[in-house]
């Protein structure tokens, strides 16, 4: 088993729409096991969502309201999604 240990940050909240998911599945197209991306957006990327699933990746999304209106989103490898949830100290679904 490859060890998740490396975050890759990326902020799109400033991008204009498509720019977001193409910056998004650009950088998951650079993704090592190794790595998981955290992106910062300014809405709920509801259509990224069915395309990440169909890619064999894994995301938890936090919505970071009341303090902001900003979505931040965890995306790995689907066989990376245990240690991605035990590194965001949440529980499987």
């Amino acid at each position: 088993m490859v060890n998740l240990n490396s975050k890759i940050a990326l902020d799109v909240s400033e991008l204009s729409a498509p720019e977001p998911m193409r910056t998004i599945l650009l950088q998951l197209s650079e993704l090592t096991e190794e790595q998981y991306l955290q992106v910062v957006h300014r809405k709920e990327p509801t259509p990224l969502y069915k395309k990440l699933t169909d890619m064999g990746f894994f995301y938890h999304t936090e919505m970071n309201k009341p303090v902001t209106t900003f979505v931040t989103i965890s995306i790995c490898r689907q066989s990376q999604a245990n240690q991605l949830q035990q590194l965001l100290g949440v529980l499987p679904e």
